[in-house]
């Protein structure tokens, strides 16, 4: 008895403050949902609480539902462990995830914070990619501890959201079962953007027992976290939920509308794939069923170019009733997000991630991604119309060209990678730039354009995802094909100017002023393969005004 009031006056005593020590090497952070046990990072000393739930898991009946808030607790957890990644297909080499757990239950957050007495420090909240079909915050280029070493006025938050069918699935045409009817799941095309959503929640109600101010939180994230961030900016549900936002390398584009995800067909080709005939039948699928049917072949061609089921993977639907507007760049213009602050911006040559991930040897890899290109582009065609081919025509005259071999065995070949990078990533950033600037709010608006170029292959330029290294300054990434060999001085370089836009809204550097972007002058941050930055007034204009004149936004 004396022993179990012992106990009880102890868990008493750490109830009553914000944050208590645990046992030696631990840290106890007191949040609505429990108490969660952290530890120190072995090589930085930064502590880190990883797998907390902000939202009830959805399994069982609460698959394809919007997420419901985490219940009330005062219970201790242990957070030393990363929750499972989001259900996906994992391939041996893929991402550092293979024999990790994943399941449908991955609604978690991790947080790294320097210490746990200083208050109010600037919260960066941070969206991982993955074409809204694969990935997880677990992942090594996820590790935010160098970050925070290098920043320990900052707290950073990651976390895990649904992806590919289980988080943007469109169920609208799915005939009704007995039990379960299609109309009850009418947020399936949008799941991961409701989930980020109850993430950033959390995080704004729970995030002063870390540390942060819940009043200056910046949301940002790449690739299709870019995407995510950017819708964060035009959905009501979002509204007053962070401060600012970056959008690295994904923009409003990377959104898909009813007649694009009907073309696809993804739902149709699952329910083919496993033999569901009704919504009692997809209910019913086990995750084996779901991956194993994700794995099968679909033929058709995905937008990242595959024939599987999962490579049809549906992108946040907007219009028709959905949380995103069918024009949400328009709602931008109008000043959904006018008074935050946003920078935006990409990498010099985005598409040529895509180049090792097609199938083959590097002959077969470029003859691959080359038919990709001719494919995507004669769509782009028939989109513009037949009045703007002249327009595309000048454009595949003056893209960036660098030659070399593969120019010679596909003439043109980096002039149509350059279309694609600016066609997917470039263009669409700049409207969203342009749109925010126009608004007339507070909010300050800002762009960059990253050229350091890996050092390990020659035909990888400046591709997609190479600037994660630098502004996480993070060494476990460096070495890879992709990403090449990490500059420390310009990570650091690149990593305080993120964390200055997190606690002021301006990026500047002591010896460097980044100055705002608008319509006329357009003044880009810029990143030279020399590691040098610099502001660049209208970077590539004539290859950004021709597309301006073609007037095709959403290409998917």
């Amino acid at each position: 008895m004396k022993k179990n009031l012992m106990v009880m006056l102890a868990l008493a005593t750490m109830l009553s403050a914000a944050v208590a020590y645990g046992a030696e090497g631990e840290y106890v952070a007191k949040c609505h949902n429990g108490c969660f046990v952290g530890a120190k990072e072995a090589e930085t000393g930064v502590i880190v609480f990883k797998g907390i739930p902000y939202a009830q898991q959805p399994v069982g009946t609460l698959r394809w539902k919007a997420p419901l808030p985490a219940k009330r607790s005062s219970a201790v957890y242990d957070a030393k462990e990363f929750g499972p990644a989001p259900l996906q297909n994992l391939e041996e080499g893929d991402l550092d995830l293979v024999g990790k757990p994943n399941d449908e239950g991955c609604l978690n957050v991790n947080v790294w914070t320097a210490d746990m007495t200083t208050k109010k420090k600037p919260v960066m909240f941070y969206i991982h990619g993955g074409s809204y079909g694969w990935e997880a915050a677990r992942l090594p280029f996820y590790d935010m501890q160098y970050m925070v070493k290098e920043n320990p006025d900052v707290v950073l938050v990651t976390f895990d959201y649904r992806v590919n069918s289980l988080g943007f699935f469109d169920l609208s045409k799915v005939p009704d079962g007995k039990v379960y009817k299609s109309a009850d799941f009418k947020d399936s095309g949008y799941l991961g953007v409701l989930d980020t959503i109850a993430a950033l929640k959390w995080t704004k109600k729970n995030i002063k027992a870390f540390g942060g101010d819940p009043d200056n939180i910046t949301v940002f994230g790449e690739s299709a976290g870019g995407g995510m961030t950017s819708i964060l900016l035009v959905t009501k549900q979002a509204k007053g939920l962070f401060k600012r936002a970056i959008a690295q390398s994904g923009a409003l584009n990377l959104t898909m509308n009813k007649e694009t995800i009907d073309r696809l067909g993804q739902t149709e080709s699952l329910m083919k794939a496993t033999g569901a005939k009704n919504m009692d039948d997809l209910m019913a699928l086990t995750k084996e069923d779901i991956l194993k049917g994700w794995m099968a072949e679909s033929g058709k061609m995905g937008p990242e170019g595959g024939t599987t089921v999962q490579s049809l993977n549906n992108h946040p639907r907007r219009g028709g009733g959905s949380i995103i507007a069918e024009d949400p760049l328009e709602v931008l213009r109008q000043g959904a997000s006018k008074d935050v602050d946003l920078m935006i911006g990409t990498t010099a040559d985005e598409w040529n991630y895509w180049i090792p991930l097609m199938p083959g040897d590097m002959q077969e890899k470029m003859a691959y991604i080359n038919n990709v290109n001719n494919i995507s582009i004669g769509r782009y065609r028939k989109k513009a119309g037949p009045d703007k081919q002249g327009l595309i025509d000048e454009y595949l005259r003056i893209a960036r060209d660098r030659g070399g071999k593969w120019d010679k065995r596909h003439p043109g070949f980096w002039r149509r990678m350059e279309m694609m990078t600016d066609m997917a990533f470039r263009f669409p950033a700049i409207k969203v730039a342009e749109a925010h600037s126009a608004a007339g709010g507070k909010g300050k608006t800002y762009m960059y354009y990253f050229g350091k170029e890996s050092d390990l292959a020659d035909w990888a330029g400046a591709p997609h995802a190479v600037e994660l290294p630098y502004v996480f300054n993070n060494p476990s990434v460096g070495g890879t094909e992709i990403y090449g060999n990490v500059d420390p001085a310009l990570a650091r370089k690149m990593c305080w100017a993120w964390t200055n836009f997190a606690r002021s809204g301006n990026p500047s550097l002591d010896d460097f002023v980044w100055e705002q972007y608008d319509v006329n002058w357009r003044k880009t941050m810029t990143v030279g393969n020399d590691k040098v930055i610099r502001m660049i007034e209208k970077p590539l204009d004539e290859q950004r005004r021709l597309l301006e004149m073609v007037g095709v936004y959403y290409t998917v």
